[in-house]
């Protein structure tokens, strides 16, 4: 913008003309003009407070532009003397505007996913007009560009300031800083009274700052640091670090230090007992310990089992007392010794006087009293047979010394018709003077055990699976069964029925990885085209009952006459 002014300058001394000031914005220009042809040699001045000038342009220049700053007053000064009457012209007071400190700084700095808004002071009657990046635009003086900062928000965001008819344009560079990675602390522990305490952080950046705050919210900065663990005793103690990096943070991560004594000895816990095993429990007395066990008081010829506080003796007496050394370790020392004492549990009761039986293979089996019952406690194994077809697991002939014989239902029936009497008078592939156990008779068996009778769910008369407890009553030999509910059950083999995880081969031929996870059992009883089956599951407490295929290979339990 210019504004034109003229100065008449009259042969009379202090010529007053253009007394009004003039407006002007800063930037613009003023066009000066001088228009006394009387005076021939002169020149401008300027001054900025009306007491000290200084000389503007060449002499004798009639018109003169200039680009004032600030407030300012112009004059002609003549230098001749051929008009004695004139020195001076009037000054022409030049008010010039302008605006200052509308932005803070040049360039905003903000941290990624921080909220963003652009500053601007707020004048009086003035207008304001922003653009930027990705369209952006705004009538405010302070906008908001993002409530969470982006890279995209990066860049110049441009003000137009409108005020008293001047435009004055400024400019912000807005920076959004990525965040530092967030640390990843770690720690030398476990650790002992008196170890050195020393943290670190494993992804370091150049350029960034950690902070480590303690338990007890100290804050030290530092890459790494050692602590006297005197000062940290808890069993557990938690250092949070976080990382800085342009004054943008990081999240907070965190890192436990384990704190160890010497342990004291194991907690005696709950033990489970069978007439063959004892499956004994104990509890640590602090964390991360490990454990040496040992049948003697004798630490120098025990077995290290690591951290797993429990112990398993197999194949053990019936009816006697066992006892078990336990000494619980770390890196801080070893407890004295925890002894547990267990019996096993009693020894079945015979049948009369029978403790035992003989098949047409000269296989020997035990026998065990239920109730009035007088079951066979181990699977039949006899490959003598008439009707049918019988397999080994996997055809695997050490699967049938542990687990027995898998045989199809024509196999253990011989030709004999089904039956569901008690008893069932199906000897089929069983010994003399025993039989194939109708449906029936199993369940006098499980009701025996504290199923309920009838056919409401869970109970005898129905089908799946039933009797909270009665499936792990019936299975026994705890180290052939693979872990699970069935055998972590207090009452595993309390019946000594000794129920084995034989597995079975489908009709398909079928039958893999199954052994030592179930066990399937025949009846003499069909339904339908199937027949009547007992089924055991690791992973439950309950006994199956259901009908299944006839062509399938399952084990058979033979029951006294």
């Amino acid at each position: 913008m210019k504004i034109a002014v003229k100065i008449f300058l009259l042969l009379i001394l202090s010529a007053e003309i253009f007394s009004q000031s003039q407006f002007l914005c800063k930037g613009d220009s003023i066009n000066l003009v001088f228009e006394n042809d009387k005076i021939q040699d002169f020149e401008w001045q300027k001054s900025t407070d009306n007491i000290n000038w200084e000389k503007i342009g060449e002499n004798n220049l009639h018109s003169i532009v200039d680009y004032p700053t600030e407030n300012t007053w112009y004059r002609v000064k003549a230098l001749d003397q051929s008009c004695p009457e004139f020195s001076y012209s009037d000054e022409q007071f030049i008010e010039v505007y302008e605006l200052s400190k509308v932005l803070q700084n040049d360039t905003l700095k903000s941290c990624l996913y921080d909220t963003v808004k652009l500053l601007a002071a707020d004048i009086v009657n003035a207008s304001y007009n922003w653009s930027g990046p990705n369209q952006f635009s705004s009538k405010s003086n302070n906008p908001l560009v993002a409530d969470s900062a982006m890279n995209i928000h990066s860049g110049e965001y441009i003000l137009e300031v409108i005020k008293n008819t001047c435009h004055f344009t400024f400019s912000q560079h807005v920076i959004i800083q990525e965040l530092p990675q967030i640390p990843q602390p770690k720690n030398n522990g476990p650790l002992c009274q008196g170890d050195q305490l020393e943290l670190t952080i494993e992804n370091i950046e150049s350029g960034v700052d950690y902070t480590w705050i303690d338990p007890q919210n100290n804050e030290t900065n530092a890459l790494s640091v050692e602590i006297d663990t005197f000062y940290y005793m808890d069993n557990i103690a938690t250092f949070n670090v976080f990382a800085e990096k342009y004054g943008c943070l990081s999240s907070i991560q965190s890192t436990e230090v384990i704190m160890q004594t010497t342990p004291l000895a194991p907690i005696e816990s709950q033990h489970l007992a069978g007439t063959d095993y004892i499956h004994w429990h104990w509890e640590e007395s602090q964390v991360n310990s490990s454990f040496r066990v040992n049948h003697i008081d004798d630490y120098s010829t025990s077995t290290d089992i690591g951290n797993i506080n429990s112990y398993n003796l197999v194949n053990l007496d019936c009816d006697t007392v066992y006892e078990l050394f336990v000494w619980e370790y770390n890196e801080c020392g070893v407890s004295a010794s925890a002894v547990f004492s267990k019996s096993t549990n009693s020894c079945p009761a015979g049948c009369g006087g029978v403790t035992s039986i003989v098949d047409i293979d000269g296989n020997s089996y035990g026998v065990v009293e239920i109730g009035t019952q007088c079951w066979m406690s181990e699977n039949l194994n006899t490959i003598t047979h008439t009707h049918g077809n019988s397999w080994c697991y996997d055809h695997d002939s050490l699967m049938c010394d542990s687990y027995g014989r898998l045989y199809d239902w024509e196999a253990i029936m011989a030709g004999e018709n089904s039956s569901n009497q008690i008893p069932s008078g199906v000897q089929g592939i069983c010994p003399d003077g025993w039989h194939v156990p109708s449906d029936n008779e199993w369940k006098e068996l499980e009701v025996y055990l504290g199923m309920c009778e009838g056919n409401t769910f869970g109970c005898a008369d129905a089908t799946g699976w039933r009797g909270f407890d009665i499936g792990s009553q019936l299975a026994g030999t705890y180290n052939l069964w693979h872990d699970g509910q069935l055998k972590s059950h207090n009452r595993f083999n309390f019946s000594g029925f000794n129920g084995l995880p034989g597995g079975y081969r489908f009709s398909t031929a079928c039958a893999q990885n199954v052994i030592g996870h179930y066990g399937f059992w025949w009846t003499a009883t069909e339904i339908n085209t199937n027949a009547w089956t007992r089924h055991l599951d690791e992973n439950l407490t309950s006994v199956n009952r259901n009908g299944n295929n006839k062509n399938h290979g399952f084990s058979i339990r033979c029951i006294k006459d």
